[in-house]
């Protein structure tokens, strides 16, 4: 289980679909994830040590940003322009949260890329020793422990589990399982097939397959509907990472239904017109 723990604290914040940073309180920042270096064009180096305003179009953001953390805890759902390597600006939702680590407060900042969101509105409108040496690094920057690093899990909107590769028993699962599938961690995780049963029972030969047929150490991405309680159907996004010498499957899950449905509106407006909603 240890060896499970420090795992998850080494990678897994590096396999987020979304970018992820952790600052200090005055804004240098102290980490960044792979899909951070991707959204902005920068490389950790370049960025480590360098303050947070430095990314932005409008560096005021980031005091009115600290002052509602101080007060509420947390800043969610707040859009925010960053600069890119390039010069073009990305247009993010940021959801920001503060926590503590050996007694020190630190920002812990979750983006969600919306530009191309932005553009697809546009066009309707117009017609996520190597594990050691990461561990090091990781715990270097970081220091955190494994209470801290629960706190960071339970920040961010994407599941993070891992199920046996024998069983497919679930044998962990952050807190975003309530918001994804509707369930409780502690049921989730004491039912631990029910995650398959959820599963579209279109796409449950083909999910089983894909773990069946999984080689290698590098990641995989697996698209997927399930059936929430409610009802509705969910696409989730998958990307998945086969750990042989620990017997797991380690997987971070996001909720995509809502990008589905933007590129299925803009296929449809593509090829309808938009006043009679007939074929072109």
């Amino acid at each position: 289980m240890k060896a499970i723990e420090s795992l998850l604290a080494t990678e897994v914040l590096h396999y987020f679909r979304d970018p992820v940073i952790i600052l200090d309180t005055l804004g240098q920042i102290e980490y960044i994830n792979s899909a951070f270096e991707k959204l902005l064009g920068f490389d950790s180096d370049e960025v480590i040590g360098e303050n947070i305003i430095d990314f932005l179009l409008d560096a005021s953001i980031f005091d009115s940003c600290i002052e509602e953390v101080s007060t509420e805890a947390s800043c969610e759902n707040s859009e925010t322009l960053f600069k890119h390597k390039s010069g073009a600006l990305i247009a993010t939702i940021k959801n920001v949260q503060l926590i503590e680590q050996d007694n020190v407060s630190k920002i812990f900042v979750n983006l969600r890329d919306v530009s191309d969101l932005d553009e697809e509105n546009k066009l309707l409108n117009a017609s996520h020793s190597e594990l050691q040496e990461e561990q090091k690094r990781l715990n270097q920057k970081l220091h955190i422990t494994q209470d801290e690093f629960n706190e960071v899990l339970s920040s961010v909107d994407d599941i993070i589990w891992y199920v046996d590769d024998k069983s497919m028993d679930v044998r962990f699962a952050s807190e975003a399982v309530e918001s994804i599938f509707g369930i409780t961690k502690e049921n989730f995780i004491k039912q631990p097939h029910i995650w398959q049963s959820m599963i579209h029972v279109e796409d449950q030969e083909r999910v089983m397959q894909f773990f069946m047929n999984m080689e290698g150490k590098s990641s995989q991405i697996i698209e997927f509907r399930i059936i929430h309680p409610d009802g509705s159907i969910k696409w989730l996004n998958n990307k998945i990472i086969h750990k042989k010498e620990l017997n797991y499957f380690i997987g971070i899950t996001s909720d995509v239904t809502n990008d589905k449905k933007n590129k299925e509106m803009i296929e449809f407006m593509a090829y309808h017109d938009s006043l009679t909603k007939l074929p072109n």
